[in-house]
């Protein structure tokens, strides 16, 4: 731990983060010409995403987000046990708080030193930022595979429309993707897709965001899903 503490990134450069975002081009009459990024991103304020996709997330990714303090000692209790049984280190466990700081300071390969680093900016950052703060920048941050970032892009690439207007199953979608972002895409596995949002809302369902009658609602909707438009990507 004395190790993995030294040079760890300052948290405070958070307050002032700024993601690469989405320019647009469009003609002198308004239509849209071309989408250049490094990232495809567009930022959206808490407050303009709707609480489904919020509980959704959090039905699925961190369902004690509200209850830890940056780790969540019973999931690492759980992951340890795995990971012994199989002799490596198959089993994640990592909050919502920890998944922004390794994506935002830290690098992917999932290492016994990353993992230690990961935690104790993940408590750094918990005790800087509100719970409305952090999950405010995992979503605008996060990925959700086909080149989408943040859930508006996300938004936008899976269903053709604005955060603010989705619906509790399109919601549920979205919110399954960051595990594994391709093979939960619905434009390449929808089968898959379609399992991992039933999982979702599940879950969501167990935690008393939703009433059966709404999960089983969303499950049976079907749903239409927004065909990929040509843009110009800045490598």
């Amino acid at each position: 731990f004395a190790e993995c503490s030294r040079d760890l990134p300052n948290v405070e450069k958070l307050k002032f983060y700024s993601p690469s975002e989405t320019t647009k081009i469009y003609s002198a009459d308004g239509k849209l010409l071309a989408t250049l990024f490094k990232e495809n991103r567009e930022w959206v304020p808490y407050d303009k995403i709707p609480k489904e996709m919020i509980h959704a997330i959090l039905a699925i990714e961190d369902s004690r987000f509200y209850e830890h303090r940056g780790i969540s000692y019973k999931d690492i209790a759980r992951a340890v046990y795995i990971d012994f049984k199989k002799k490596g280190m198959a089993q994640g466990a990592s909050t919502i708080t920890q998944q922004l700081a390794r994506n935002i300071f830290l690098h992917p390969r999932a290492t016994l030193r990353r993992k230690v680093r990961e935690a104790l900016l993940a408590i750094q950052i918990e005790k800087k930022f509100t719970k409305r703060e952090i999950l405010e920048l995992y979503l605008n941050q996060i990925y959700f595979g086909s080149g989408a970032y943040g859930v508006q892009a996300a938004a936008k690439t899976y269903f053709g429309k604005d955060i603010s207007q989705l619906t509790l199953p399109e919601c549920a979608i979205i919110a399954g993707l960051p595990a594994a972002p391709t093979s939960y895409s619905p434009l390449v596995n929808p089968k898959i897709a379609k399992e991992r949002q039933i999982l979702v809302l599940k879950r969501m369902s167990d935690m008393k965001y939703i009433d059966y009658k709404e999960m089983k609602q969303a499950i049976d909707q079907k749903l239409a899903y927004s065909k990929k438009k040509s843009t110009v990507k800045i490598l």
